[in-house]
């Protein structure tokens, strides 16, 4: 079963997180870092990945840092998930 709320999309037991700013989605990770804790959940934050949509991404020259529990997620063009 799947569900959608707001910038966040859930399957089963994979997240993607829409943010239309860096900032906004470092805090989103933040929420969902103190939810977690509040809940006895644990996220894998080897396999997060930060990806950015929009026109002239190409051009971009500098992606920001986003932290997740300390970890630093990677950047990257493309990425394989349940969602289809």
């Amino acid at each position: 079963m799947q569900y959608r709320f707001g910038n966040i999309k859930l399957y089963a037991d994979d997240i993607i997180l829409l943010a239309s700013t860096v900032s906004a989605l470092q805090k989103m990770l933040g929420i969902c870092s103190d939810y977690a804790r509040g809940h006895n959940i644990e996220f894998n934050s080897s396999k997060s990945v930060c990806m950015r949509f929009g026109r002239d991404i190409t051009k971009v020259a500098y992606y920001p840092n986003i932290y997740w529990e300390g970890y630093g997620l990677s950047w990257v063009d493309s990425y394989c998930c349940l969602f289809k």
